[in-house]
């Protein structure tokens, strides 16, 4: 059934729809927030969704079953659960507007990771209530105590943030060490309290510095690195705008990038965190975006500093767009930030990605979005093949009203193709977007954008490897300038995600939970502000079945830095 319910006068309407199984709906917006109204009986929570480690029961669920009726008493009984998940009581009496404590007590199905999903089933001895149904999902993660970064800067007008996500139920202690471009290293000891957010200011720790950061703590926790300026280099041309990166969990030798642009107005550099005791050679071949013809290049970075490369400025190398393969003779980390004016739209922008490790035959990404006009954003995927065998690629895109819709290329070995959304999906479509290959490829999604007409900046994200039940992110912002969605995409043809949202305040405190559901082959948009309004927060984010979940942001940040930044979650 679909009913109308009254709410507070300046507020929108819509239409909330009634499933056979009491859960609550908005059908004008194709997915929501959960709720629930029975003639019967009501859950405190609409799912149970819990985080452990491998080999570890997560602590027990304690959930409030009420009776809703004022005038009838009811006898509930559970049905049966799988034997790693118990509730108790099974059954009972629920006097009139009474209540009463279920417990969920869990036991470990594997030292090994993985995902175990169920429902608890309640019904009423009457029968003339459709069953409570409320999904479970246990995900064993081996969450990272260490996390990396190879850029960032402190001089100037840049300001860099580190953000700390501690989702565990105690303290993290975590260490800190700056590796400088001078080849000093900088060490500082940091808390963050349990289920919470920690900020840390590096211009305050390493100030007018060049600076790579390496991350370790005694509990698992999450890093991103936010960075604010006005970059100057660009003569003529002030580029207001900001960066955040997720960190990365391990070294590596070989980084895979697939878009860097050296053509007017575009500055592209390659940052280099060497951790080691000893100096790191580094061989870059680049790859001519049109041709696939490789021009190589040679760096060394000193011993426990933070090396960097202006691809303007390499020697022999035409101004163009390249992809590139950075092979370093020591483990290590590559990044590559990027200052622009964009040869599309005009707008000006900055973006950041760390290298890729592996090149993949498929990525998923949840954010997209097309407009013409003021306002503008201009949505492309840049696709690059860097094999030496033509890669066959389909972009399936997820409508947020529901449906798909595909277009298929080829690229040539070593050379690199644009999909603009804009021309495949038309004006004003949110959307999400999966990528398919024949072989490895490197997928990125480039955004441009005048964000309300006001706030021009430029994004671009590399998809995540696969759709998974757990994501999460440690920065947050809802301030004074600041708009930060949650995008989700659910890949599924068939099933609705049920997907549980936990706030974790900055200092701590209690966390925020939401539930939302999410349509088969869909694409969901949350504005965080209207859960976590004014403040800064970590998330993470369960599902029942495997989604992908990103946070794009846009913002003014002080002195007029306006921009955006976007992350696809930390999959542990």
């Amino acid at each position: 059934m679909i009913t109308e319910f009254p709410i507070p006068s300046g507020n929108t309407a819509f239409k909330i729809a009634q499933g056979a199984d009491g859960n609550l709906w908005f059908p004008e917006l194709n997915t929501s927030k959960i709720g629930r109204i029975t003639s019967g009986v009501q859950l405190s929570q609409a799912a149970v969704s819990v985080v452990t480690t491998p080999g570890t029961s997560p602590t027990a669920q304690v959930l409030t079953l009420s009776n809703n009726n004022p005038n009838a008493v009811l006898n509930w009984s559970a049905a049966a659960l799988p034997s790693w998940v118990s509730v108790n009581p099974t059954s009972g009496t629920l006097a009139a507007g009474g209540s009463q404590q279920l417990t969920l007590t869990f036991t470990p199905t594997s030292n090994t990771p993985q995902t175990s999903t169920t429902t608890l089933s309640l019904t009423t001895a009457s029968g003339a209530v459709s069953p409570l149904l409320v999904p479970i999902t246990v995900v064993s993660a081996n969450a990272s105590k260490t996390w990396y970064f190879a850029e960032g800067f402190t001089g100037g007008s840049f300001v860099e943030f580190l953000t700390l996500a501690n989702p565990n139920a105690v303290q993290a202690n975590v260490q800190v060490q700056y590796y400088l471009g001078t080849g000093q290293v900088v060490p500082q000891s940091v808390v963050v309290p349990a289920n919470a957010r920690g900020t840390i200011r590096v211009n305050d720790i390493v100030p007018n510095q060049n600076v790579s950061i390496v991350v370790t703590a005694d509990q698992p926790i999450v890093a991103e690195r936010p960075i604010y300026f006005t970059y100057t280099s660009i003569s003529g041309h002030p580029i207001p705008g900001g960066s955040d990166v997720l960190g990365s969990t391990q070294l590596g030798t070989s980084f895979d990038f697939g878009y860097l642009d050296t053509t007017s107005l575009h500055d592209t550099f390659l940052t280099i965190l060497n951790q080691n005791p000893v100096a790191m050679n580094v061989t870059i071949t680049y790859l001519a975006a049109s041709t696939g013809i490789p021009t190589i290049i040679k760096h060394t970075v000193l011993a426990n500093t933070r090396g960097t490369v202006k691809v303007n400025a390499e020697q022999g190398l035409p101004a163009g767009v390249y992809s590139a393969l950075v092979t370093l003779d020591q483990p290590g980390l590559v990044e590559r930030p990027m200052y622009l004016v964009d040869s599309v739209t005009y707008f000006t922008g900055s973006a950041d990605i760390v290298g890729v490790a592996t090149p993949l035959d498929s990525w998923d990404f949840a954010e997209g979005f097309t407009f013409s006009g003021a306002g503008a954003f201009s949505e492309r995927y840049l696709l690059s093949n860097p094999t030496s065998s033509v890669a066959k690629v389909s972009v399936f895109f997820f409508l947020s009203g529901g449906g798909t819709q595909t277009t298929n290329l080829t690229i040539q070995p070593g050379a690199q193709a644009v999909v603009d959304a804009n021309a495949v999906l038309g004006n004003e479509v949110n959307n999400s977007a999966s990528v398919g290959a024949s072989q490895p490829i490197l997928a990125e999604r480039f955004m441009s954008f005048d964000f309300r007409g006001s706030i021009p900046g430029a994004t671009d994200v590399l998809g995540a490897a696969q759709p998974s039940n757990l994501f999460l992110f440690s920065e947050g912002f809802t301030g004074q300038g600041f708009s930060e969605f949650l995008t989700i995409e659910n890949p599924d043809q068939l099933s609705t995600a049920t997907v549980q949202v936990t706030f974790l305040p900055a200092g701590g405190g209690n966390p925020v939970v939401q539930v939302y559901r999410v349509a088969p082959l869909s694409r969901f948009t949350l504005d965080t502000s209207t859960v976590m309004p004014g403040q800064s927060f970590s998330m993470i984010v369960e599902s029942n079945i495997q989604i992908v979940a990103e946070r794009p942001m846009c913002f003014t940040f002080s002195g007029g830095k306006t921009g955006g930044s976007d992350v696809i979650g930390y999959q542990p």
